[in-house]
C-alpha cells in the first residue's frame, strides 16, 4: 500500500455492491472475494445470452438493448476469462453468431445497426454499424485464442486484425480480402492489447505489432491521473484501463511511475458510500448504478492484484 494513501474500506465496498450491483457483478464479487462458485457467475451471465448465440447489448450498461451486440460478446468473454474458462460449446455458438455480423474483410463492427431502435448512449447510435473495427474484433480474437478456441470465424478475424494493424508482413490486400491499416484510438489500443497474449498465434511481424501498440499507448493513454478523475474535462483512459494487472501485456509498455500514480489515485477515489465513480455520464440511473458497481469491483480486483488490499 502506498504510504500516501489511506486504506480501502472493504466492508463499505461490499455493502455498496449489495445495494447497487446487478446479480452478475455481485456473483463475480462473491467468487473473487468469498470463494463463491464459478457456476453462479456462469448462471448469471447466461441470462444475457440470446438464442442466436450472442449476448444482449445491455450487458454493456449504456447499450440498453436485448439484441445481440459485438461489444456485449467481448464483455461476456471477459467475465468468463476472469473465471478461468470459456466453454467450447458456448464459444462455438458465439463464433457462429459473430459470423452473421462480420464484414467481408473479416472484422465485426463496433456496434450493429439493430442497437439504434433501443435507448443507448450517443456513441452507440452514431456508429455506422458496417465498418469493421479492431474494437472489439481484436479483443474477441485475443480472448478466444487465450482459451484455446478453434473456429473458422476466429481464423478470418485474426487475419483481419493483422491487416488492420499493418503487421501482415506485406502490403494489405484489397477489397473483400482486407482493408488498410486502422487509425488507432484509445479503445482500439485497449482491444488490440489482447493480441499480445502468448496464446495468440504469432503475428507475421511481432516487432511491428508491439511497436504499433507502443505508439498507441504513448498517443492515447493518459499518464496524469487528474485527466481520468470523475468530473475531469474530456474523456480519457489511464494505465489501469489498458493494463489493469501486473501480467497485462501492455503493462511493460507503461512507465512504472505512471502505473503507481494511477494506483494511488484509484485507491483514493473510493466514495463515502463505499463505491467508485466512473469518469463519464451514463445514460440512465440504472446504467449509473451498474457502471459504478462494475467500476467498484474492478477497483477491488486491480488493487488486490497490486498488493494494496
Amino acid at each position: 500500500m502506498s504510504p500516501s494513501t489511506g486504506p480501502v474500506d472493504l466492508d463499505a465496498a461490499e455493502r455498496f455492491l449489495r445495494l447497487e450491483a446487478r446479480l452478475l457483478d455481485l456473483r463475480r464479487y462473491e467468487r473473487a472475494f468469498h470463494g463463491g462458485p464459478v457456476e453462479a457467475v456462469a448462471a448469471a451471465l447466461s441470462g444475457y445470452r440470446n438464442a442466436d448465440g450472442g449476448y444482449a447489448g445491455i450487458l454493456e450498461p449504456d447499450l440498453r438493448t436485448t439484441v445481440s451486440q459485438p461489444q456485449a460478446a467481448e464483455l461476456a468473454l471477459r467475465v468468463l476469462d476472469e473465471c478461468g474458462t470459456v466453454p467450447v460449446d458456448l464459444a462455438a455458438g458465439l463464433c457462429d453468431w459473430l459470423g452473421t455480423v462480420t464484414g467481408s474483410d473479416g472484422g465485426v463492427p463496433f456496434t450493429h445497426p439493430s442497437a439504434r431502435v433501443h435507448p443507448a448512449a450517443p456513441h452507440w447510435h452514431h456508429a455506422d454499424g458496417e465498418t469493421s473495427s479492431l474494437n472489439p474484433t481484436a479483443a474477441l480474437v485475443g480472448l478466444l485464442h487465450r482459451h484455446g478456441i478453434r473456429h473458422p470465424w476466429l481464423d478470418v478475424a485474426t487475419a483481419f486484425c493483422w491487416r488492420a494493424l499493418a503487421v501482415t508482413g506485406s502490403a494489405p490486400e484489397s477489397s473483400a480480402a482486407g482493408s488498410g491499416p486502422e487509425a488507432l484510438d484509445l479503445y482500439s489500443v485497449r482491444a488490440a492489447a489482447w493480441l499480445l497474449d502468448p496464446a495468440v498465434p504469432d503475428p507475421p511481424d511481432p516487432d511491428g505489432l508491439r511497436a504499433r501498440l507502443a505508439d498507441g499507448v504513448r498517443a492515447h493513454v493518459a499518464q496524469d491521473p487528474a485527466l481520468t478523475a470523475p468530473g475531469a474535462e474530456g474523456h480519457h483512459i489511464g494505465p489501469l484501463e489498458v493494463a489493469p494487472f501486473p501480467d497485462s501485456p501492455l503493462r511493460a509498455l507503461l512507465p512504472v511511475d505512471a502505473v503507481e500514480a494511477a494506483l494511488d489515485a484509484l485507491q483514493e477515489r473510493q466514495r463515502p458510500d463505499g463505491g467508485w465513480e466512473v469518469n463519464f455520464a451514463p445514460i440512465s440511473s440504472a446504467a449509473t448504478a451498474e457502471w459504478r458497481a462494475w467500476a467498484t469491483l474492478q477497483a477491488l480486483l486491480v488493487l488486490r492484484a497490486a498488493g494494496r488490499l
